[in-house]
């Protein structure tokens, strides 16, 4: 999950990797296959 400067949470699965490809993230920088969670 990601959540940017108005709020909004969007998630993506990273898949069987996913604790190392967030450690990695550093910038806010969702493309188009990050959804927007309906709150």
């Amino acid at each position: 999950f990601v959540v940017n400067q108005r709020g909004r949470v969007y998630e993506k699965n990273l898949g069987p990797k996913t604790a190392e490809i967030a450690r990695k993230m550093k910038n806010y920088n969702p493309d188009l296959t990050w959804k927007l969670v309906n709150q």
